[in-house]
């Protein structure tokens, strides 16, 4: 059980790494060529970030198979906590309203995401 948790985990960090770089690496080229302004890249990004959320608590809890709603809520802690990390060190120097409903949500898709990975079939 252990072996297929680690193994899960690493391959789901390794898409969600590979997925966010490309995606930030075409919204980035859409905004040198003024393709789309800053707020609506904003937007793609974040929709971008729920669905690779999604995506990556579905593949941890298909490879684990059991306990679908914990996996996804360790998924989003771990995010959390970094994003947490990232508003502190600077960035954003306050934890709102905003960042708690953000929050929410992404405890929200985790667990769906994971929830359904563990509910589906091969």
């Amino acid at each position: 059980m252990t072996d297929r948790i680690v193994k899960a985990i690493v391959t789901s960090a390794i898409f969600a790494l590979i997925s966010s770089i490309a995606v930030s690496l075409i919204v980035t080229a859409l905004l040198h060529f003024e393709i789309v302004g800053v707020v609506t890249s904003a937007k793609v990004l974040y929709a971008a970030f729920v669905i690779i959320l999604f995506i990556t608590s579905f593949i941890a809890a298909r490879m684990v198979k059991s306990r679908g709603w914990l996996i996804g809520l360790g998924i989003a802690v771990v995010v959390i906590v970094l994003a947490m990390m990232h508003r502190l060190l600077g960035v954003e120097s306050r934890l709102d309203l905003f960042f708690l409903i953000r929050s929410a949500a992404t405890v929200l898709v985790a667990s769906t995401g994971a929830v359904i990975g563990v509910n589906t079939r091969k």
